[in-house]
This record gives C-alpha cells, structure tokens and sequence, in this order.
C-alpha cells in the first residue's frame, strides 16, 4: 500500500470508481461550486454520486455536473499551496452547461495526451486554480499528482487548460 490507500494495480486504471471508493477512504473532499464536502463515498451512479457526509452525518446526493474535483481528505495540506482561487473567474459564478451539447470543448483528448506526465495549470468554471502533473485521463475526468497526492478532476468543470513550460 502507498501514501493514497490505493493498491499498487490500480495505478494502471485510476478511474473515477477506484479513486472515491478506495483510494479516497475514509474520507473524501469533494469540491462543488458552493462549498468542499467532507464525505464518504457510498455509491457511484450515471449522474451522481451518493455520500456519507461526515459533519452532518446525513446520506446525501451530489450531482456529478456540480463537482469539481475530488482529493482525500487527509491530504488536503499536501496540496494546499498548489490549489488556489482566482476571485475573478469566481465572481463570474460560471456553472457547467447540464446538456453536453451546450459545453464548450475546452479539453481534448490530444491536449490531454501532449500533457500526459508534465506539470499543467487548471483553472476549474468554480474559479479554483490546480497546479500538478497530469498522470491519467479518460473522455469524463482525468488525475493529477500534486505533491504526491492525487486529485480527482471532472472534466465539465475546467475552463481552461494549459501546459506549463518545462
């Protein structure tokens, strides 16, 4: 086992269900236009994600489409000073388009694949910036190592996208 709770093989596929479910135990961050959740993932569906909140202790539902990004919990100081927020782009209260027709492309999967194993800049539609090395992408989010953490991104959430010189 490493730093993240994960299994060595599931480096291979860090997809979506394996990050929430296992590697992001016991607790999750998920960050959603309004406010970061401190929860536990219980369950995995289509459009949404059903959670533990652990401060309210209540079972709730979180739609995809208002996520963001996703961190384990107890890694959030690692990656602190790589997360910011640009407070203009906040004050635009941007929300992702809910009909994927109506989102503009801001990722591609060959701007993706040109950033694969470099650092790149993030700047999400919630006015958060991350910094970190992208290490996995797939047509609906992607991962990036900050620090040795791993973050969770969905990809309706960025609004722009760039690689950083080398």
């Amino acid at each position: 086992m490493n730093q993240q709770n994960l299994p060595e093989d599931v480096f291979k596929a860090l997809g979506e269900k394996p990050l929430l479910m296992t590697g992001f135990k016991p607790t999750a961050l998920i960050y959603t236009y309004t406010q970061p959740k401190h929860v536990q993932v219980i369950e995995i569906e289509k459009y949404d994600l059903v959670c533990s909140d652990v401060d309210k202790e209540v079972v709730l539902r979180l739609r995809k489409i208002d996520v963001m990004f996703a961190i384990k919990a107890d890694t959030l100081e690692t990656v602190q000073n790589s997360i910011y927020i640009d407070t203009d782009v906040k004050k635009r209260n941007l929300r992702t388009a809910y009909k994927r027709d109506d989102r503009p492309t801001v990722l591609t999967n060959e701007k993706l694949q040109n950033g694969l194993n470099r650092e790149v800049r993030l700047v999400m539609r919630s006015g958060h910036i991350l910094i970190g090395q992208l290490i996995r992408y797939s047509a609906f989010n992607f991962v990036l190592n900050i620090g040795g953490a791993l973050v969770l991104i969905y990809r309706h959430g960025v609004l722009e996208y760039s690689i950083r010189p080398q």
